[in-house]
Parts: C-alpha cells; structure tokens; sequence
C-alpha cells in the first residue's frame, strides 16, 4: 500500500515521516494519550477512559458521548500532532486504539437500542469517511504503521462494507453518509472482491436519495443549516472521488443540478453577517465556506459577489427569498450591508432534525441579532425540551403544550422591491387551527422597515394562548402598556427593538426567564416577551416589530383598534414617532379574503393593506387584492386580485410595484415608474393606465463563463 499508485483520496497523498520537532508541546493530544476526553456539563472537564480504553462505559446523560468516541474524531488530533512534531506516540497510539477497537467491538448485530454505539450505521461509515481513512493516510509511512496495522484496518473495512450493504436508515442524512461510506470503501480498496458491488450501491443509493431528500428549491428535507451542510458534503464529496478516480457515474446532470441548489440556501438564507440562523438543530454557522465553494464549483457569481462583500462577481437577482418547497421565508433590505434588515420565517415541514417550531420568526437589524432561535442545546431529553419544543420559539404555543409538528395546511409567500408577504396556515396546534400572517415594510423614502405579525386562532372552547419572543443575552426586556421594549444593556451598543402589541380585553404582557444556546450542552440566559391570552376562541395577536439602530433612542408606537362592519375583519391605526418623523400608518386585514373592508374613509378587498401618511406625503402597499380606495381617490385597481401592489415617493416620482395584473391602473398624479420602467403610457383623472402585467420571467443567476469545475 506504500507503493500503490492510481488511486487518489481527495487528492491526499499519503503523507512522508514527518521530521522530528524535539520538545515541541501538543497538549491537546498528550490529554489522549492519556485517555482523558473532554465531557460536557460534567462535574469535571475530563473523564478518563482508563489505561485499557473503555469503550463503552457511559458517564453522562449526554447521548452524544458514545457517538463521540465510536467516530474516531479524536484520532485527527493524534494524527495531526504526529505530523507536526514526528512524535511516534501519537502514531502508536493511533494503532494501539485499531487494535483495541477491533477486539473490544466485534462486529454485533443492528440493535436500534444501541444506535450510538460502535455498529450504528452512522458512526461506521462517518469513521470510515471522516476518521480512517484520513488517519491511514497520514500514519501509513510511519515506522508504526506495521503490516499487522494494516491487515486489522483492511479486515475491519471489509466488516464496515459488509455491515453497510446490510443494514440501512430509513431515511433522512444518515442514509446519504451511508451510502458515502460504501462509495469510498469501493473507491479506495478494489483489492476488496466486494468493491465493486459497495460502490455501485453507494452511487445507487446516493441518486435515489438525491430525489428523495433534495427540494426543489435545494432545501434538504430536514431543514436545518447543520445537516443540509452535511447531506451536500456526502452527495458532493462521493461524487467529485468518483470523478477523480475515473468511476463512470450515471446521471450526471441530476447531481449537478441539485447540488447547485443546494448552494443557494447559503445565498439565500445568510444572514448580514454572513451567518444561518440556528433553525432545527443547528448552529449559527457562517454561509461563506459554502459560498465560496459554490462560487467556485458553479461559477457563480452572486456567491462570490455576496462571499466578497461586493468586491468581485456580481449581485444575486433576488433580494427576499423563499424556499416554498422547504418552508423557509428570508426578507432582507439590502445585500452586502451590515446594518441591513433581515428575518426568516419557519412554516415548513417536520422531519428528522427540525423543532417544534412552525412559526419561528428570527429577527437581525443594524448589525445584531434581535430575535433569535433558542439552537440546540442536546439531544437527551428532557434537558432538551426547552430548545426543541414550541416553548423555546419564537411562535404562538397552545395552553402551554408543545406543536404536534405536521404539514402547513397553506402557505402564500409574495416579495417585491417595497414588502415580502407571508400567510400560513396550521393544524398543529390541536385542537385549534393557527394562521400567522407577516408583512415586512422595506426601508424606503418612505420609512425605515418594520413587521407586522398577525396570529388568529380559531377553534372552539377556552383557550390559553401564548405568543413569546426570544432575544439574546445582550438585550434586556421592559413592559410599557401593551408592548414590549428591547434595550441594549450596558456597554453592548445595541439596537432597539419594539414589540408593540395590540390592546384588547384580557392581554397580558410579561418578561419572563429563557435561555438560548449558541454552543452544546452551553446555554445562556435571556429575557423573553411574552403576550397572553386567556379566553374563548377564535383569538389572535397583533404585534408590530420595529427596530431602531445602536445610536438612536427606542420608537414610539402606539397601535389603536378601529371599529369594523365587516365579521372577522380587523383595522387598526399604528402612530410611529421614530426620531424626528412621525407616521400614521392604517392597516387593514381580511383574513378571509372575502367582501370589502371599509374604514375610515378607506376600502379594499385586499387580506392586507397599509396606508401610510407622513405629512402631505402617502404611500401604500396591499396584498391579496384588487383594489386601494381612500376618500374619492383609487389608489389602486385591477380586473383581478394581483398578490401584490405597492407605490412610494421615489426621488420625486410615485415609485409602483404591482406582481402580475389584468386592466390595472394606478393613482399617481405627477411621474412615476412601474416595476422599476419610466412610465409613459395612458393617464386619465391623476391616474396612469398600467394594463396588462405579465409574471416575471425567471432570472437566471450569474455566472462566468464555462463547465463546473468539479476538480480538487
């Protein structure tokens, strides 16, 4: 195996003996050597494994521990320390682990009792693809690396390959490392008779699964950043050794196509600081690693133009994004700004890895996490309740009872240059069904950006509903009246946050103790805003979020309840005085879509519309309408419901924005500028005469020119 050439590991080479760097200090392998490993949440920081390296003693609740040891992870230390200081102890120990492993773990049976132990499937192929093979590679010239080493580890691949053409998951990213694993071991080791049959499997099940657990809009099925990062290595990984190797590989275009989109949940979801929001069992991981391979592998230069800052490539062709297969909504105000504003909106599916949490609603503005996921925490329960279940989200939770995570029933998601516009629709929350509707006002001339949330539970009978918003552990909570301010605490140079809740008969509001975790088995505590209700059903909440920067004061933001003829129809007035500009902002919803809305001098037919005045100056915007009236003016009109319509000063000219429409007109009384085009067609009484507007054909992203660039 020494002289053995033809075949490259990821273009690693195995690496030469390393020279000898007498006295150099490798604290952290030296710890194992001795066997201590770290523990989590233990009464100690290390627990010691014993002289003869007890494989399966379990000192600690926490599941993962077992998984830590049987991954072979800690052999990268070794192997790491042994390049850099020469130092053979770490490469005996190495082998002394092989040896002991091999005999203290024979192959056993699958037992679904004692899947975190050595034969899970997961833990035998992630040795094989994170831990073996990348530690052979660096101890296989080492004097210590002996033939018997040798013959051990190919007789224990063999039993890995064996095991993993047995025994399978049902689903989800444990069935794609599997199939990675088989793919290497075919790959790597033809010596092996079976080698041929692991490989074809591998790629076998990896194409199935491709289908199976890839979106179509490139959201892996389980949801969550963490994982969707890992099923993409183990479909990318496999494919591009296959093509290093020479393998031929079936189907070609399906892999690059999906892989592709998988990149964009990068693009897209990041936030301005270039991380994911901790969703499912996640953490906040930066997106850059993996913009900046998918700028690479796909020439794509919207990853790269977002990965630089701006510096090189150029801007994606969308700003807000929604993953519609996945569930996930992202509304941002710019690229490439850090004081920029950003949320994400959770209404998908539940499978393996996600939370109870449909609703999650994050929150990031001028610079800094607002609202945020509660993460991770562990895996064990009950300590991970708290993380996992509705209880720990930013969500509406149901007399204090954890979701029963299924299907939306609906979703709607609508962006254009002026808002983003979600509706969904749940019955998770038994018995009651739960909507949750979220406008986000795009900063313009018109304003700074806000949201507005707007939860309506119907059902029957008495219920306690909770609606409860997560901040960090650097702002502090206060109730004023119906609402709830977000403050930085001292010397955290924070931005503000108004969680501004609508008065009605029977609200309370509360801050009360919570805690997020940004590391495992680590958890910090926070202050979290809670509004309560207690009463019969069908009830809901109406809060408006509004963010002011580190350097500016908190707004002020009164919302007032206006009468309404229309049943189940609601109208409220929202005055913002935020510095030195005031706003009277109307807002009108129609949760049913049915009949027109009439208040104070204003109708639509729309789900949802805002009339905002500052001064002389108006702006509007609807949703799931065909028409704005306000007095004797038509603001807005069309022969059918577009999904949405929006007009704000611009420099001097009404800046409209309509999604596609039949015989639409417009109020605009001077210049104007339709979807982003001067405007130059027909106008009559103040108003222009739009016509017919088409969808917006699909953009394709930019790229430069030439193949994918699959080689490592």
């Amino acid at each position: 195996y020494r002289g053995r050439t033809g075949l490259s590991y990821y273009g690693r080479s195995p690496a030469l003996p390393p020279t000898v760097a007498a006295g150099r200090a490798e604290p952290a392998a030296d710890r194992l050597l001795a066997h201590e490993f770290a523990i989590p949440a233990y009464e100690t920081p290390t627990y010691n494994l014993g002289p003869e390296f007890d494989w399966h003693i379990f000192p600690t609740v926490d599941v993962e521990w077992p998984t830590k040891i049987h991954r072979h992870f800690h052999w990268g230390v070794l192997t790491s320390a042994y390049a850099r200081s020469g130092n053979e102890a770490y490469a005996r120990e190495v082998v002394q682990q092989l040896f002991d492993f091999a005999q203290d773990n024979p192959l056993e049976r699958w037992d679904a009792k004692r899947y975190r132990w050595a034969w899970s499937t997961l833990n035998t192929t992630v040795r094989i693809y994170s831990s073996w093979l990348n530690a052979w590679l660096q101890l296989l010239n080492s004097p210590s690396w002996t033939p018997d080493a040798q013959f051990v580890l190919m007789t224990e691949l063999r039993e890995h390959g064996r095991f993993l053409m047995a025994h399978a998951a049902r689903g989800g990213n444990w069935v794609v490392a599997e199939a990675r694993g088989l793919v290497e071991l075919g790959i790597m080791f033809p010596e092996f008779k079976e080698a041929a049959a692991w490989r074809a499997e591998g790629f076998r099940r990896l194409r199935y699964e491709l289908d199976q657990q890839v979106l179509a809009d490139g959201m892996h099925i389980e949801r969550t950043p963490g994982y969707h990062g890992m099923t993409l290595g183990c479909f990318l990984e496999p494919f591009q050794l296959g093509l290093l190797n020479q393998v031929e590989i079936a189907d070609q275009a399906a892999f690059l196509d999906a892989l592709e989109r998988m990149h964009e949940y990068y693009l897209y979801g990041q936030k301005p600081n270039h991380r994911m929001e901790q969703v499912g069992d996640s953490s906040m991981m930066s997106a850059d690693g993996s913009l900046a391979q998918g700028a690479r592998l796909f020439r794509r230069e919207d990853m790269r133009w977002v990965r630089t800052n701006g510096a090189e490539g150029q801007p994606p062709v969308h700003r807000s994004y929604g993953f519609t297969a996945g569930g996930q909504y992202y509304s941002r105000s710019a690229w490439n700004d850090p004081q920029a504003l950003w949320s994400m909106l959770d209404w998908g599916a539940h499978f393996g890895h996600c939370h109870e949490d449909m609703g999650q609603f994050s929150l990031y503005a001028y610079g800094s996490d607002l609202l945020v996921d509660t993460g991770i925490y562990c895996y064990d329960r009950p300590r991970r309740d708290p993380f996992y279940q509705t209880i720990g989200h930013n969500t509406v939770m149901v007399d204090q009872q954890t979701q029963k995570r299924r299907d939306p029933l609906e979703s709607k998601w609508v962006t254009t240059d002026q808002f983003d516009y979600f509706r969904g629709l749940t019955d998770n929350s038994e018995p009651l069904r739960f909507e949750r509707t979220m406008l986000f006002r795009q900063p313009n001339q018109a304003g700074p950006g806000y949201w507005l949330v707007l939860d309506n539970l119907t059902g029957e009978g008495r219920h306690r509903l909770d609606q409860r918003w997560h901040t960090t552990e650097k702002l502090a909570a206060r109730v004023v009246g119906s609402s709830i301010v977000l403050t930085s605490k001292p010397a955290q140079k924070q931005p503000s946050l108004v969680l501004a809740g609508l008065p009605q008969a029977g609200l309370q509001t509360a801050v009360v103790p919570g805690a997020v975790s940004y590391k495992w088995l680590e958890k910090s505590p926070v202050e979290v805003a809670q509004f309560t209700l207690d009463g019969e059903m069908p009830a809901g909440f109406v809060t408006l979020l509004y963010p002011t920067p580190p350097d500016a004061p908190p707004a002020t933001v009164e919302l007032t309840r206006l009468t309404t003829e229309l049943p189940g129809a609601l109208a409220l007035r929202a005055s913002i005085t935020d510095r030195d500009r005031q706003f009277e902002d109307l807002w009108l919803f129609n949760p049913t879509g049915q009949g027109t809305l009439r208040v104070a001098g204003v109708e639509t037919d729309a789900r949802l519309a805002l009339l905002r005045r500052e001064g002389q100056q108006t702006s509007w915007l609807l949703a799931e309408g065909s028409l704005l009236r306000q007095g004797e003016t038509v603001l807005f009109t069309s022969a059918n419901r577009v999904d949405g319509a929006a007009a704000a000063p611009h420099d001097g000219v009404t800046a409209l924005v309509v999604t596609a429409g039949q015989e639409v007109w417009a109020h605009s009384p001077g210049q104007a500028t339709v979807n982003g085009q001067t405007f130059a067609g027909e106008r009559a009484h103040g108003m222009i005469q739009v016509g017919s507007v088409s969808p917006p054909m699909p953009v394709k992203p930019p790229k430069s020119p030439g193949e994918p660039d699959l080689s490592l």
